[in-house]
């Protein structure tokens, strides 16, 4: 069963479902091999498309070696979703679908799991008026 977890971080919201934190190479590496060109590839293109796809796992099969028994400093995030948080329009200037991320923990402002309900505003117009007062002592 996913465990999906939403979160705050530089102004973005960001949800998707917790994974540990080799799932981000492995799911990149498949993810870059399904967004290189078109499939099938054209005659002219197998060549280098097979080269970058071996030249991205290369790369990640080394960093995945590099940070093996290091205590990560970040959440990884696999079929993720980030969309600015604005607290004026919320989210409806649109978003992005991710297949793997990282979030340095240290920018997580907040963070949970269980969906709320959507709470909508009053609308309409605010007004507001003051009048000052001399206070003589």
């Amino acid at each position: 069963m996913p465990f999906l977890v939403s979160l705050i971080s530089g102004g973005m919201l960001i949800s998707g479902e917790l994974a540990p934190p080799q799932a981000f190479h492995a799911v990149t590496k498949q993810a870059y091999a399904e967004s290189i060109g078109v499939w099938p590839p054209r005659p002219n293109e197998e060549g280098r498309n097979r080269s970058l796809i071996e030249n991205i796992r290369a790369v990640l099969d080394a960093a995945c070696e590099m940070e093996a028994g290091l205590q990560p400093d970040e959440v990884t995030l696999i079929d993720a979703a980030i969309f600015p948080a604005i607290e004026a329009q919320g989210t409806r200037s649109g978003g992005r679908k991710i297949p793997a991320l990282r979030v340095p923990t240290a920018t997580i402002t907040s963070w949970w799991i269980v969906e709320g309900e959507t709470v909508r505003g009053r609308g309409g117009i605010s007004f507001g008026a003051g009048v000052l007062f001399p206070l003589d002592a």
